[in-house]
């Protein structure tokens, strides 16, 4: 009877050492904000697998999002909160205070935009 090693190893799966080698690589590039040599690995790697931490990363794809909510005509709360948020990760704080003001006047009892609006403002 073949021992649980050996069956373990039989059904596993093997996971491709290069292309982890290289995502683990573009995650650190990318942590470190050196997207130019992220940018380099990029095609070696499944878009799905980096989207989304790009979209919330990158600065260039965090602007086109402000861009894309400040084009709304009429936004919420939740719209001016993200916009903030977003703001704040550039490192637009006055913007973003201005944006939690925006929100607050929509909805004054919101706690979470008060909060933040004051860890800003450290």
């Amino acid at each position: 009877m073949p021992s649980f090693l050996t069956l373990f190893s039989f059904f596993s799966l093997p996971i491709p050492a290069p292309y982890y080698s290289r995502l683990q690589l573009w995650f650190s590039l990318a942590k470190k904000n050196d997207w130019a040599s992220a940018d380099k690995i990029e095609p070696l790697l499944d878009p799905v697998d980096i989207k989304d931490y790009k979209s919330k990363n990158r600065i260039e794809d965090i602007k086109s999002q402000i861009d894309l909510i400040s084009l709304k005509q009429e936004k919420t709360v939740e719209d001016w909160l993200e916009l903030a948020k977003l703001q704040a990760k550039i490192g637009d704080y006055d913007q973003a205070k201005q944006s939690l003001k925006q929100a607050q006047t929509i909805d004054p009892v919101r706690d979470d935009i008060k909060q933040f609006y004051f860890q800003l403002d450290r």
